[in-house]
């Protein structure tokens, strides 16, 4: 965080003082919000940040997550056999816990919202987890996955907990993909988990589902912070544009030459 906070103040200095756009895709908007919320006060913003730019934030986390972290990275058209060899190097990454879906606490006025309304996120022979439970996982997991529990508690701790953000804010993304939501493993916990099928899908764009996306900023929009505007672009482009690719596609390219343009 200190090295993204200097490497703000830097760009601003170098730029006349003027003040700097943010712009994030997927896991970066989650660091981003955690800067805004936990690291930098409201005098830092003012002074250095003009807004932020998210494009398929995954806010809340994605559900395809907890499928990766019990099988390796999931690639469409890539063999789980092959996502397996990775295992033992993905269950070392932090990120993969950051992304589990959870929900926000939504403290700014003390109500709350649900994201994943009770779920089942992944279901084995033994149990179903919902997103509050995926954290009994880690922990069910732990012989597969041993660093799980140990890395859980530095992401808990860099992890936004909802507040606005406290800057203007632009989201762009995708919502006509289907996303898994709910996996199935034929095994469990001891005799191990198999192949997995899903088993419900929602809006979204292949990676990250749609509420996840779009249920904090809509409380944003309707929280207290009223003199910082939270714009979103919702885009249906035909199915073909998916979470990776939204970067490079001509009409996301657009919004956000739009937005920076005014």
């Amino acid at each position: 965080m200190k090295r993204l906070k200097d490497l703000i103040e830097s760009t601003f200095e170098i730029n006349e003082n003027r003040r700097v756009r943010l712009m994030c895709h997927s896991m970066g908007c989650n660091i981003a919000l955690s800067l805004l919320e936990l690291y930098v006060d409201e005098t830092f913003k003012e002074k250095y940040i003009r807004g932020l730019i998210a494009l398929g934030p995954a806010w809340a986390g994605s559900a395809k997550t907890p499928e990766s972290w019990i099988s390796g990275p999931i690639y469409q058209f890539v063999p789980i056999q092959l996502s397996n060899m990775l295992l033992p190097s993905s269950s070392t990454w932090p990120s993969m816990l950051g992304l589990f879906p959870f929900e926000f606490e939504f403290d700014d006025d003390g109500k709350k919202t649900s994201i994943w309304r009770n779920e089942t996120i992944v279901e084995t022979k033994r149990r179903k987890y919902t997103a509050t439970e995926l954290y009994d996982l880690i922990q069910d997991t732990s012989e597969l996955a041993p660093l799980g529990p140990s890395l859980l508690n530095g992401v808990l701790k860099w992890r936004a907990k909802g507040k606005h953000p406290g800057v203007h804010l632009s989201s762009i993304y995708i919502t006509d993909v289907k996303t898994p939501l709910s996996v199935k493993f034929p095994g469990d916990e001891i005799i191990g988990f198999g192949t997995p099928t899903v088993t419900k899908y929602s809006e979204g764009d292949g990676t990250v589902n749609r509420d996840a996306m779009e249920v904090p900023l809509v409380r944003w929009q309707k929280s207290q912070q009223q003199k910082y505007t939270v714009a979103m672009y919702p885009l249906q482009l035909g199915g073909h544009v998916n979470h990776v690719g939204m970067v490079s596609d001509l009409t996301v390219v657009r919004h956000v030459l739009n937005i920076l343009t005014g």
